[in-house]
């Protein structure tokens, strides 16, 4: 099995061969400028924008719905090697399509009794963008540069860009707003990731990515 250099960085810290921080140091210089809104925001192959809930229980089996109300996102979870995950599905997904996720550390305080356990996948070593549990709030404003606000432990991030549509997308609105002109046909792209830590280490992450017109 091959691994990234950033997967056996990890491994070698987590070994203690490297010290905290020099692995901190070496973890920052390996990450690029992450820009949300042009990653594939993804995690366990299941693509945000793009795959479904279905799609979802189709690979990792079929999960309860987690508690919510009447407008909040859907959302199922599941219980993998080194952490949750949850996916959810919100109204510009038609409650259906995943327009985001959350990663968790296994000692999170969540209520897991819902989450499906599915050994044998790693969070880390596949969601996009590259984030790990050893993240500090330095190393992730290092990769993410300075957010847009700092909340209670944790930081925010924003990002608002424009998507041009294909020409199958333009025909299928033209049919809901027939005025569209083709310098128009774009779609608001709206990216989000918001990061929380205990002790100084990340223990959660949200993305979310939201597409409208």
């Amino acid at each position: 099995m091959l691994y990234d250099r950033r997967t056996v960085l990890l491994g070698i810290c987590l070994l203690g061969v490297l010290t905290l921080a020099s692995c901190e140091n070496t973890l920052v210089k390996e990450a690029a400028s992450i820009n949300l809104c042009n990653e594939d925001l993804q995690v366990l192959g299941i693509n945000v924008g793009k795959d479904t809930l279905v799609d979802v229980q189709n690979n990792f089996g079929k999960a309860e719905p987690m508690h919510r109300s009447e407008h909040d996102d859907a959302r199922i979870c599941y219980l993998v090697d080194d952490g949750v995950v949850i996916y959810e599905a919100g109204a510009l997904g038609g409650w259906k399509t995943i327009t985001g996720f959350h990663i968790l550390r296994p000692e999170s305080e969540i209520d897991i009794s819902r989450c499906v356990t599915h050994s044998g996948q790693s969070i880390l070593r596949s969601v996009v963008p590259v984030i790990s549990f050893m993240d500090t709030p330095q190393t992730v404003i290092a990769r993410y540069g300075e957010p847009n606000s700092k909340i209670k432990d944790g930081l925010s991030y924003r990002q608002i860009s424009k998507l041009p549509m294909t020409t199958a997308e333009l025909d299928r609105a033209r049919k809901q707003w027939p005025q569209i002109k083709n310098d128009e046909a774009y779609w608001d792209v709206t990216c989000s990731a918001e990061f929380h830590f205990k002790d100084g280490r990340l223990i959660s992450a949200h993305f979310q990515r939201l597409e409208s017109y």
